[in-house]
């Protein structure tokens, strides 16, 4: 089940993944995070589905299926935010439907994290994926912008967090009139 806001653990810092996690808790993971993967999903973050950890599972324009980034890091950003409208899974109004809010992303980011695909670490690596053995991306776009998404989630931030201070008084009232009763806005 996805959690949405006002749940505490969409605003709460996750947990890096650490070598005393197995690879059978790698595994059940990265395959709870795709039990809940939706053909209209573009990403799943770990506090999404209940579980305070830094996983997220992403599909990047270059993949065919989702991959699992382990303890995600933006290493670095490139470029002047461009506003686009984003959705979440975890934003949701009083029926249930996303709500589209445009939000300012880089155009480039540089990724460094362990990379699992169908539960397997990627790249042809034995190691186990909290080894310290990082896969680094360039990524641009959409899949940039993807990837910050799913990383705030992470750090305890939402859309709302990343909307809420560029909003006219009237898209806020506007805004504040969707979503469910409960919700503090920033």
């Amino acid at each position: 089940m996805i959690r949405t806001i006002p749940d505490d653990i969409l605003t709460r810092q996750a947990e890096p993944i650490t070598g005393d996690s197995t690879d059978d808790d790698l595994l059940a993971l990265d395959r709870k995070l795709l039990a809940e993967w939706d053909d209209g999903v573009a990403g799943i973050a770990a506090p999404q589905i209940g579980e305070s950890v830094r996983a997220v599972a992403v599909k990047l324009s270059f993949n065919a299926w989702p991959i699992t980034l382990i303890n995600p890091v933006i290493a670095h950003v490139n470029g002047d935010p461009t506003y686009e409208s984003e959705r979440c899974l975890s934003v949701v109004d009083g029926v249930g439907r996303m709500i589209p809010l445009d939000i300012g992303r880089a155009r480039q980011v540089g990724v460094l994290a362990d990379v699992m695909v169908d539960g397997r670490p990627h790249h042809r690596r034995v190691t186990h994926p909290t080894a310290g053995v990082k896969v680094n991306m360039l990524l641009n776009g959409f899949d940039a912008r993807l990837v910050q998404h799913e990383v705030d989630h992470l750090d305890g931030i939402t859309i709302l967090d990343r909307a809420w201070p560029v909003m006219s008084r009237q898209q806020r009232r506007s805004l504040s009139r969707k979503l469910p009763a409960g919700v503090v806005l920033p």
